[in-house]
């Protein structure tokens, strides 16, 4: 299992930017990217052993940032994070994943993967 307190991420509809070839990760996704690695190599000696191939995740969300957001759309840059650093191969092998806003350190997300387990 890893574990893992990132700082609330940028929702999905501010990743990427429009340019003349194409897409572009946002100046935002780019500042939070470099806070979320350090987050993580920070918690990297104790937040568990990388996950090869499938696994599920439960993303909770600081709930004081709840407002009016759709909490759905901020998956994807943790999961792009977690396999930038090596905690999984993909995304792709996520074969459940939820959301919930709860109390967790202001300005942060829980992060929390569990392998799978052959039968």
């Amino acid at each position: 299992m890893v574990t893992l307190s990132l700082p609330f991420p940028p929702s999905q509809n501010g990743l990427f930017k429009n340019i003349r070839r194409g897409r572009a990760r946002t100046d935002r996704y780019l500042d939070w990217e470099g806070e979320a690695y350090f987050a993580f190599m920070e918690q990297k000696k104790t937040c568990g052993e990388p996950i090869l191939g499938r696994f599920t995740y439960h993303i909770v969300l600081d709930e004081k940032k709840r407002a009016n957001r759709d909490g759905d759309n901020f998956n994807k840059a943790p999961l792009d994070l977690l396999k930038k650093v090596g905690l999984i191969q993909d995304d792709k092998y996520a074969d459940a994943g939820s959301w919930s806003w709860g109390p967790v350190e202001p300005g942060t997300c829980f992060v929390r993967l569990f392998p799978k387990v052959s039968a």
